[in-house]
């Protein structure tokens, strides 16, 4: 008897429900388990012992052979946790100290969406762009406004009548979005597209998402997604009891390119950029963990909003590294007689460095020389006054732009 046996969740569903009915000591009294140190079994943000657990599931799913003792099997990262994600359940790391180790994720997530607890394609046919998402009280603390998301939908386990005569849908990605804001706990919610027999909880953490794509009609499908990208996440893959878990980066860009997106073109940025420095300021600080893909799109709608406006005016217009080399400053001008120059941040802002976003970072530059700024090889060292930039020619230094912050 082993764990490999183990292959129905329902198993370790019931042994959670025995843990829950005769607390922890009680339950691994009755299956003679020390308590665990590291590994846990993750559900609605309560944790649970994960060898005990695996050990009582295999008599669930086997009542003729019993549950498996301690010395049975070994638990660890390549046993109990791998069976139990295998199962489509997560495993909690707390590492050697007993405090949470590295997890799965940089900013990048999964909503999880049950269409029979909540109508999801009648929501999509209203056209709203913003809402609301519940995500676990594990996750919350991880969550900030600049991080990307796909939304899973699973099962379609509505009756003809519940549907209001729409197809069922399909398990899969139906959309992406960006998270807005951080987590924060804020009642239950009364919208139409809820079952009538869910009651969310009163105390259910929430996060502001704005979606950016809807697939509505041509959803990326799990089992599409479980023939090209087999090596996913098997939480994408099988499913997850949760509302929200993270996913890596890899994984996230994965499903970007079945679906068609690039990162570049999702207009994940805030609608409307920022009008002065302090508003620059604002910005920096809510966008301080936002994944790369948004910081670099919040670094061009500064760069093409009032902000950019603004260097480009305190420049003359000019092409400063060209005015550097003693080359004609001033490209072509607009119909409008406004001579036209391009804004660039020079230190990345996608590195998350405090200031990158700021008009101080900002230096104006022509078509040629933006172009060879970002992909001619160009090193650029910023000093308090000035930007250091090595070209084939030698060294060059450009007077950073002094803008007030009204």
């Amino acid at each position: 008897m082993t764990i490999a046996d183990i292959s129905d969740p329902e198993a370790v569903r019931k042994a959670v429900r025995e843990f829950d009915r005769r607390g922890r000591a009680g339950f691994l009294d009755q299956y003679g388990f020390g308590a665990a140190r590291r590994y846990f079994l993750l559900i609605d943000g309560k944790r649970y012992d994960s060898k005990a657990i695996v050990g009582a599931a295999h008599g669930y799913q086997f009542p003729g052979r019993g549950a498996l003792n301690p010395e049975d099997f070994s638990g660890g990262d390549a046993t109990v946790r791998r069976k139990l994600e295998e199962l489509g359940f997560e495993v909690e790391d707390l590492g050697d100290a007993g405090i949470p180790g590295p997890r799965t994720g940089d900013g990048y997530w999964v909503f999880v969406c049950n269409p029979k607890r909540w109508a999801i394609d009648r929501f999509f046919a209203t056209g709203v762009e913003r809402d609301a998402w519940g995500v676990r009280k594990s996750d919350a603390p991880r969550f900030a406004p600049g991080q990307l998301a796909v939304v899973r939908v699973g099962i379609d386990g509505r009756n003809k009548e519940e549907r209001e005569g729409r197809p069922k849908l399909e398990a899969g990605i139906y959309a992406l979005c960006v998270v807005e804001s951080t987590a924060s706990a804020r009642g239950a919610s009364t919208d139409s597209f809820w079952s009538p027999d869910e009651v969310p909880a009163a105390d259910r953490q929430i996060v502001d998402i704005r979606y950016l794509r809807t697939f509505l009609t041509r959803p990326l499908t799990i089992a599409r997604l479980k023939e090209e990208r087999p090596t996913l996440s098997p939480h994408v893959l099988n499913g997850l009891q949760a509302s929200s878990f993270p996913i890596s980066e890899g994984d996230f860009r994965l499903i970007l390119d079945l679906l068609g997106e690039e990162a570049d073109d999702l207009r994940a940025a805030p609608p409307v950029p920022p009008s002065d420095m302090g508003a620059v300021a604002d910005l920096e600080r809510k966008y301080r963990d936002a994944v790369p893909e948004v910081r670099e799109a919040v670094s061009k709608s500064i760069e093409r909003g009032p902000v950019g406006a603004l260097v480009k005016k305190a420049n003359g217009f000019k092409c400063k590294l060209g005015e550097a080399l003693g080359a004609e400053p001033i490209g072509f001008k607009k119909p409008n007689g406004e001579p036209y120059v391009e804004a660039h941040h020079v230190m990345p802002v996608s590195r998350g460095v405090a200031g990158s976003l700021a008009a101080s970072n900002i230096l104006t530059l022509c078509a040629n020389h933006h172009r060879q700024m970002h992909y001619g090889g160009i090193a650029v060292t910023a000093t308090e006054a000035s930007f250091e930039i090595v070209l084939p020619t030698g060294l060059v230094r450009v007077a950073r732009v002094a803008v007030g912050s009204g």
